[in-house]
């Protein structure tokens, strides 16, 4: 399995770091469905669905431990605790880092 440190997807996708813990671990999974069992470690990609926007459930994700997320929008850091990657747009910085 491919390891990845948060400033290496940062740089991948394009990405401004935004609360980068230095005692991050390497991203070893990477989400974008909140209601699956997702691991602390893991990157979730906070994806705006016509529905609904992935931003929402990140306050109950930092709640089950989640620390890693791509976002689209800075409004949501307010999760100290956690690491965040600003994007211009979650879906194609998915696709960037499938892609790399």
């Amino acid at each position: 399995m491919i390891e990845y440190s948060f400033q290496q997807i940062a740089e991948i996708i394009n990405g401004k770091l935004l609360n980068d813990s230095k005692d991050s671990l390497p991203a070893h999974e990477f989400a974008i469905d909140s209601r699956n069992n997702i691991q602390t470690n893991a990157l979730f990609f906070a994806i705006r669905g016509k529905r609904f926007h992935a931003n929402t459930f990140i306050p109950e994700l930092a709640e089950r431990g989640v620390r890693h997320f791509v976002i689209e929008d800075d409004s949501v850091t307010h999760h100290t605790t956690a690491n965040y990657i600003l994007v211009d747009n979650v879906i194609q910085a998915f696709q960037q880092l499938a892609a790399y």
